[in-house]
């Protein structure tokens, strides 16, 4: 079995046996077939967050009982194969709701007999790490069911650039998965709920930019390399069984248009979940961070290249909001405060509890101002917790993981300091934070780290998945869907990095307030 990746290795017509005993699974592969394209192909739970280049880590596995990085491993011999448990759809604390209807919409849900009789509509919305949906009636916007679950693509890679990049020139590999896992989860809310498909009049879906190119199996090389401008224009309504390629509904399917490469469905979805409201930032904080920044008839937006650590991805210990991961850190008289999504014990640390650790390091003196680490912390890393379950018996916290966090930080912070610049004037009344990341965190960590000004203080509010709320308005007002392509085309895109002021911005909010 090679663990280094092999120059020159030839995939044989030669086979070789595969078992994997926890999934019940047993095959015969060409000698020479990588581990984790195997593990991709049986569609077995395994995260991959660097796409599958050996830089994060994530993808180990045990064959024939030694730990191997499966992106780097490559059937040679027969072998067993043992997949770590993986952050499971149940265990995984995906959002689903925001939070509630806002003042006269759409509150009155009704009787059951009422909705089973109705005409329904779903709202789904597709996230680099999660997928969700809602079955509406579309007579009183209440809801009758609902799902959520990983997006089966994160063994191809964490952040939407990995997922570019296996989609180029051809979409169809993700394409085939996406589509496949929406229309399943679909299948099963029908099922489930006891109603018939005919009653479906409508699905809207809002997604970033890459998801919904992924999902209309259009080529993403224009996402991918500069000038970042996208070549493929949907029509915002378009059939179901068009995209989906099943009779599963037989109805229109509205899909949010973007803004641009990097600016998605997604946010035009989350400005139309905000409807009336004015001097605001709309902040979608996840892998792909995405700001809008709306005074009257001005839209001014951005994204920022803040990779995965706010959701966990490039750190050490990190993960997503999954059973037992740290999500919230305090320090008193010496000693580490935590909580843990379902009060499990300490398995990893969610990107709440990651903000939450670096405002206890720059308030208590473990880092400078250039974010090293101080004499106050041992052997050059922290440790929250033991436990004895985990390979390494702790869940820590390094100097490395911590660039990953002050890279993700200055991002941020710059994407906001440049699209305020632009707009002029005094700043929002109000800013808005959705997404999983944004839903969760404290703000108070995010002014002490610098990631938000000290200015927004009194300013913040949570919003919860905005994208599905948008999507949902969507699904119940036909004015609103009417005026997607104009929310859209409304927007003027900054390009950061080449922004005259990004670089001086990007190395200022590198630093830290001690």
């Amino acid at each position: 079995m090679l663990t280094q990746h092999p120059k020159g290795v030839v995939v044989s017509e030669e086979k070789r046996h595969v078992k994997f005993p926890e999934e019940g699974v047993e095959l015969d592969v060409e000698v020479g077939k990588n581990l984790l394209e195997i593990i991709r192909e049986e569609n077995f739970k395994l995260h991959a967050d660097c796409g599958g280049i050996g830089r994060c880590g994530k993808c180990v596995v045990r064959v024939n009982g030694k730990k191997r990085l499966s992106c780097r491993t490559y059937v040679m011999e027969d072998v067993e194969v043992l997949i770590p448990s993986q952050e499971s759809d149940e265990g995984y604390a995906i959002q689903v709701d925001s939070d509630g209807p806002r003042e006269g919409e759409y509150i009155d849900e009704g009787s059951i007999d009422d909705a089973l009789a109705s005409d329904l509509a779903i709202a789904v919305d597709i996230g680099t790490t999660t997928i969700v949906g809602k079955l509406i009636v579309l007579k009183t916007g209440g809801e009758l069911a609902s799902f959520a679950q990983l997006n089966e693509q994160l063994p191809y890679g964490a952040d939407v650039i990995s997922r570019i990049n296996v989609s180029l020139d051809d979409a169809s590999e993700l394409s085939a998965i996406v589509t496949k896992q929406i229309d399943k989860d679909i299948a099963n809310m029908i099922k489930d709920s006891g109603v018939d498909s005919s009653q479906i009049k409508r699905v809207v879906i809002a997604g970033n930019t890459t998801m919904t190119y992924i999902l209309l199996n259009a080529p993403c090389r224009s996402l991918g390399f500069v000038p970042f401008e996208p070549d493929y224009y949907y029509p915002v309504d378009q059939k179901y069984k068009d995209i989906f390629k099943t009779d599963t509904l037989d109805c229109d399917v509205t899909v949010m248009p973007f803004i641009s490469a990097y600016v998605g469905g997604d946010l035009t979805s989350g400005l139309c979940s905000l409807g009336a409201e004015d001097d605001f930032i709309l902040m979608d904080m996840g892998t792909n961070g995405e700001l809008i920044f709306k005074r009257g008839d001005q839209l001014v937006c951005t994204a920022t290249a803040a990779g995965p650590a706010f959701e966990g991805g490039n750190i050490e210990c990190g993960s997503g909001s999954t059973k037992g991961a740290i999500s919230v850190v305090e320090h008193e008289n010496g000693e580490w405060k935590l909580q843990t999504i379902g009060a499990a014990p300490p398995t990893s640390i969610c990107g709440s509890g990651i903000l939450d650790l670096m405002a206890v390091l720059v308030r208590e003196g473990f880092i400078d101002e250039t974010g090293l680490m101080t004499d106050k912390v041992e052997n050059g890393r922290i440790v929250l917790a033991k436990n004895p379950a985990l390979d390494s018996g702790e869940v820590y916290f390094t100097q490395k993981d911590l660039r990953q966090f002050q890279l993700a930080k200055s991002a941020t912070r710059s994407g906001l300091e440049i699209i305020m610049a632009v707009m002029g004037g005094d700043i929002p009344k109000k800013v808005f934070l959705a997404g999983g990341f944004g839903q969760n965190l404290n703000p108070e960590s995010a002014l002490t780290t610098g990631m938000l000004p000290k200015s927004f203080s009194g300013r913040v509010q949570a919003i919860g998945n905005s994208s599905l709320s948008g999507a949902v308005k969507a699904c119940l007002n036909e004015s609103a869907r009417a005026g997607l392509v104009d929310l859209a085309e409304g927007g003027h895109e900054i390009n950061l990095a080449a922004h005259e002021m990004f670089d001086d911005q990007f190395i200022t909010n590198m630093y830290f307030e001690v």
